[in-house]
């Protein structure tokens, strides 16, 4: 009695454990949110603004953005409520804790699932595995979708095989489970018909009228929750939209003629110009509809560009079978590599700053190896895995219809780590069994136990060995993860490393004497290597582009970081020459300048940024350096402008517009009745104006100088 709460509770708290270790030492990088952990974070501040709905049919798997918004809300809440300061200031760490504690949760589920079918030995190694397996401990904290599937995925198998295929309210719940997956991995839909072969062997009765009666049931539970958001997304768009309007676009990434099984966002020629998606879920949609409506020469709806980019995917595979046979096979081979390719970040290099991951945890081509050894070892048991064997399988042929990012797999990696637990008693039973035989029947015996046990030990190690063996990589991703180490390296205070490893992708990128670093070229020749490198820059196009630019805006933010404000106004100007998307950049290179004195190059590059996009704040900025720079007209000229479309100006920008408008007057100009009309208006407009004090000053010297004239 005592075990059945103490070993799960156990197992909870190791879990737990290694998860808030691995938070704790990556503190400070809890609000580094780039990519897709960016995007569904704003996508929750959305929701808890009030924007449930939403005005355009999803994008992206929506269930992630509804489940952050109300932890958020709770969070933030309590934090106000208790006095928590903590919770307020920093709510994405705690947030990131609760899927911690989900994550360790998950590995206790796990071994209900695997009691289903495995003894309790071969449950717990599976659990304990879980536990400490090194990708889960990286994804369960990431502010990210991923740690979703793997619960709900487990809640489906745990509710089928209590259902054993005949209970209606377990084949229901199932359903649920489906629908609930399918909204954060859309491929999870396509399970469907594989569950269903799976719980095929473990029905009593397996009459073709039980099998369509169980589908109807899993198919009622799936419909509760997928049918709410395809309505929702059909009555916005006016079109039938199952689940999210990129499922075209993703599809025909992973299947085209220049795709490789990874994530390469295509560039195409459109009427002798090169546009590229770019890759980035704010914009890759969009891009992607853009190009669509180009080649076909007609506006066309977000479904319509779906159906569009589907249809060019399947004419590959339809009229390149053995192209699309090998690309098949690169897939699956990337699936089962030990490398985890990142798309927001990469978990290798989190290793390099993560206290916890830099242990030597288990990953994937372990996990793999031992399943493998575990899926011979209880073949003779097929029937009782037949739910597991199909979950796992189907799964890996879902994503190898689309493209590999490491993630993808983590669904199918939760039932692997079962059969890994499984291996692993197999080789326990095994060496007990070799020493047995030696001391009971004798050294043939024993030599013939000792030969399985190491048949099973090769046949783990062959598989083990080659997923460890690096694959083909390219230019454009190594440069990549130079960038995203050298982010997380200054984002963790070691800044000077930092600088070395964008230095690094200078090289990479021929910025820097290729022969000086032949290290970094892997045994490439320099002339073969700067071949390589054009003709990436022509394939990956913009993507090539805008990571060139991130090496020298990262540059820039390290040397500011490290006041060396030279090399930081040199590394932004170059990063904007590249590729300027935006005035961010633009801006805080104005601010180095402004540090620096150099006004007329923070004049330069304001006006830079204003022809870019109209913004008060850089305008007024711009106005305060032409008045430093001793041209009070000019400053007071272009302040000026800012009211011929005074509906972009908030009462605060009014305020401050007057304000300013009262310095330059004043102070420049000489024209202390102006001044004080200003000073008044900005007064009336913001009582509680920041510089309200000197304003009030400013009024008072102003009126005792008319007083005494």
């Amino acid at each position: 009695m005592r075990r059945s709460w103490l070993y799960p509770l156990l197992l909870f708290l190791v879990a737990f454990a290694f998860r808030m270790l691995h938070l704790i030492g990556i503190r400070s990088l809890s609000d580094y949110l780039i990519l897709d952990s960016r995007f569904y974070f704003e996508w929750a501040e959305r929701i808890l603004g009030g924007d449930w709905i939403g005005g355009q049919v999803f994008d992206q798997s929506p269930l992630y953005a509804y489940f952050l918004a109300p932890v958020l809300w709770t969070i933030r809440t309590l934090g106000s409520g208790l006095g928590i300061d903590s919770f307020s200031q920093n709510p994405i760490f705690w947030v990131r804790a609760f899927q911690a504690a989900l994550g360790a949760a998950a590995c206790v589920l796990l071994v209900r699932v695997a009691r289903r079918v495995c003894s309790p030995a071969e449950a717990y190694l599976a659990g304990f595995l879980a536990a400490i397996y090194g990708p889960f401990i990286y994804y369960d904290t990431m502010i990210m979708k991923t740690f979703l599937a793997v619960i709900f995925s487990l809640l489906c198998l745990l509710a089928l095989f209590r259902s054993e295929g005949t209970r209606r309210n377990g084949l229901i719940a199932a359903g649920l489970f489906i629908g609930l997956t399918t909204l954060v991995r859309d491929n999870f839909l396509l399970m469907f018909p594989f569950l269903l072969a799976g719980l095929i062997p473990l029905m009593k009765e397996r009459r073709p009228k039980m099998i369509l009666r169980a589908a109807g049931w899993m198919l009622a539970g799936t419909a509760v929750v997928i049918l709410p958001v395809t309505l929702r997304n059909s009555l916005i768009a006016g079109e039938f939209s199952l689940l999210t309007a990129g499922g075209g676009e993703v599809f025909y990434i992973g299947n085209n003629p220049t795709a490789d099984g990874r994530y390469r966002p295509p560039c195409m020629n459109v009427s002798g110009t090169v546009q590229c998606v770019r890759a980035d879920p704010e914009y890759e949609h969009d891009d992607f509809r853009t190009i669509a409506a180009a080649l076909s020469g007609e506006k066309l709806s977000p479904m319509q560009s779906s159906r569009f980019w589907f249809r060019k995917g399947m004419a590959f595979v339809l009229t390149h079978p053995l192209d699309y046979s090998l690309l098949l096979g690169k897939k699956l081979s990337i699936f089962l590599k030990d490398a985890e390719i990142g798309d927001n970040y990469n978990f290798d290099l989190f290793r390099q700053v993560s206290p916890v991951l830099y242990l030597p945890l288990p990953t994937f081509g372990l996990v793999m190896s031992l399943a493998l050894l575990g899926m011979v070892s209880s073949m003779r048991r097929w029937r009782e895995f037949s739910l597991l064997y199909a979950m796992a399988g189907g799964y890996t042929a879902t994503v190898l219809l689309f493209f590999n990012f490491s993630r993808f797999r983590i669904p199918a990696v939760s039932i692997l780590i079962i059969f890994a637990g499984v291996g692993i008693a197999w080789i326990f039973r095994q060496a007990a069994a070799t020493v047995r035989s030696a001391v009971r029947e004798g050294y043939p015996a024993g030599i013939r136990a000792a030969g399985i046990l190491l048949i099973g030990i090769a046949g783990t190690a062959i598989p083990l060995t080659w997923s460890l063996a690096k694959g083909p990589s390219t230019i454009l991703l190594t440069v990549q993860h130079q960038v995203q180490l050298g982010d997380l390296l200054r984002q963790t205070g070691r800044v000077k490393r930092a600088v070395r490893e964008y230095g690094k992708a200078k090289y990479l990128l021929g910025d820097a004497p290729i022969e000086e670093r032949l290290d970094l070229l892997g045994g490439t020749s320099p002339d073969t290597y700067r071949e390589i490198l054009q003709e990436e820059r022509f394939q990956h196009g913009l993507n090539f582009r805008i990571v060139h630019a991130r090496v020298y805006e990262g540059l820039g933010q390290a040397y500011a970081e490290l006041d060396q404000m030279d090399q930081a106004a040199e590394s932004y100007e170059e990063s904007t020459r590249i590729f300027l998307d935006g005035t961010a950049i633009l801006l805080r290179l104005a601010d180095i300048y402004d540090g620096m004195e150099n006004l007329p190059a923070a004049a330069r590059i304001r006006e830079q940024a204003l022809k870019i996009e109209e913004d008060f704040g850089t305008r007024y900025d711009l106005a305060g350096v032409y008045f430093r720079m001793g041209d009070p007209l000019k400053a007071l000229q272009i302040l000026r402008n800012a009211t011929e479309d005074e509906s972009n100006l908030t009462p605060q920008d009014r305020a401050d517009f007057h304000f300013g408008l009262g310095l330059i007057l004043m102070d420049g100009l000489n024209r202390p009745e102006d001044a004080i009309y200003h000073f008044e208006a900005s007064l009336s407009l913001a009582p509680d104006h920041p510089q309200a004090e000197e304003i009030r000053k400013n009024l008072q010297r102003l009126r005792t100088h008319f007083r005494n004239r």
